[in-house]
């Protein structure tokens, strides 16, 4: 699939053109958060509240039900807009590789909270009033969608904030809006159906040892994700990801689950059960990150035939004595489209041939030095990778510009409007 990590798993999906599989993957994620301890117990509950098991009829039960998702979906979709607005404006600290190390730490954390380390939760009082907000009708169910994600917080809070993570270093408003409104829907699907269903809430599984199961999964996803944001901010762990194979990895996660990943449970137990429950699932996360994720991307050196200036002052006076456009490419090295991009478009014969007629410069961010932070400014740069041009006049062109992993054949269509 890609990667270990919903936000991986959505990223690679986004980068093949299939924004369906994006969409149904961040819609499983919040189907998954729904079966969580915190989120779970509330749905009969919360049904009772907005008064679907009072209506006449399934017509009316299902339309209330919905009046709830719409409020959760919107929610949503506000803070995935808000936060990829976020990154646009901050897409310059975003190319840091500390704050990319800072990402991985609190993924790790948020892990660490779904584990049972500490909980994320709102205020007893606040939660108290979020809750009556509303009441009966069409008007009460929306707004207790609007304040459901607030106050099951425990369990949302650590998916949530890893997925506005991401969707925060896409600078990408659109997706931010369609990730956010696709993970509202996953987690407001089982409260539409049951509702609509009402009847079935007595059939309901009791809550139990199965949702701290569901808890522990998520768990391990968010320590994979740590892993995919730490191979970028780390030299020395993306050196030794190039060793990696799939037998080894697959070997790791037996060995995580029979420690006790998942089934092992972190409540009034011993010392050294709590101890293998951790360390299992991270022996788990990191044999299945290494499994989707490692021997893709760090398979084989980047076949790079482009001859690649790194002074921009050189290239520039190269470009205008022999009267040729300039490609400039911004990246790091621990940037995962800027590795997609050495290794899927600038290895390919076609892009190589035009690549030809200009004259090719790459600009180093993996350090973000007083010089890197000028070129930025001069040329607008928000965030890696991002590809600009410079006809053979000298001009600094606006369009076509590149931001993002590129396929190959798109690319080579961009390449072909420089002049």
């Amino acid at each position: 699939m890609g990667d270990v990590s919903l936000a991986g798993q959505a990223q690679s999906a986004l980068q093949m053109g299939h924004f369906t599989l994006t969409f149904v993957l961040v819609a499983a994620g919040g189907f998954l958060t729904a079966l969580s301890p915190c989120v779970y117990p509330l749905i009969p509950i919360t049904i009772a509240v907005f008064g679907a098991r009072d209506t006449q009829s399934r017509l009316q039960a299902f339309s209330l039900a919905t009046s709830y998702m719409l409020g959760m979906v919107l929610l949503y979709a506000v803070l995935g807009t808000a936060f990829a607005s976020a990154g646009k404006v901050f897409g310059t600290l975003l190319a840091n590789h500390y704050v990319v190390f800072g990402f991985a730490f609190f993924c790790a954390l948020m892990a660490a909270s779904m584990l049972g380390a500490f909980e994320l939760r709102l205020p007893a009082t606040l939660q108290t009033r979020l809750s009556v907000l509303g009441g009966h009708g069409y008007r009460g169910a929306f707004v207790m969608g609007l304040v459901s994600g607030l106050v099951a917080a425990p369990c949302t809070g650590p998916v949530l904030s890893v997925l506005l993570t991401f969707i925060a270093s896409s600078q990408n408003l659109f997706l931010g809006f369609a990730l956010m409104l696709a993970f509202g829907i996953g987690l407001g699907l089982p409260f539409l159906i049951l509702a609509t269903y009402s009847s079935s809430l007595k059939s309901l599984p009791k809550s139990g040892v199965w949702m701290e199961w569901v808890k522990s999964i998520l768990a391990v996803v968010m320590i994979g994700l740590a892993l995919y944001y730490a191979q970028f901010a780390s030299t020395k762990l993306r050196v030794l990801l190039q060793y990696a194979n799939k037998p080894t990895a697959g070997i790791l996660v037996i060995v995580g689950l029979l420690l006790g990943a998942i089934h092992l449970s972190l409540h009034n137990t011993s010392l050294i059960t709590r101890l293998r429950k951790i360390s299992g699932a991270i022996i788990v996360a990191t044999g299945g990150f290494l499994f989707f994720q490692a021997p893709e991307m760090y398979a084989s050196t980047v076949a790079n035939h482009v001859a690649w200036r790194t002074d921009e002052a050189a290239a520039l006076a190269e470009a205008h004595k022999q009267h040729k456009p300039i490609i400039i490419d911004f990246f790091a090295t621990w940037c995962a489209a800027c590795l997609e991009l050495d290794e899927k478009v600038y290895s390919q014969a076609p892009v190589i041939h035009d690549l030809e007629r200009f004259i090719p410069l790459k600009i180093d961010g993996t350090d973000e030095t007083d010089a890197v932070t000028a070129l930025y400014k001069k040329y607008d740069i928000k965030g890696l990778p991002t590809v600009i041009f410079i006809d053979q006049n000298g001009k600094v062109l606006k369009s076509p510009r590149i931001t993002g992993f590129t396929p190959a054949e798109e690319f080579l269509k961009t390449l072909q409007q420089v002049k």
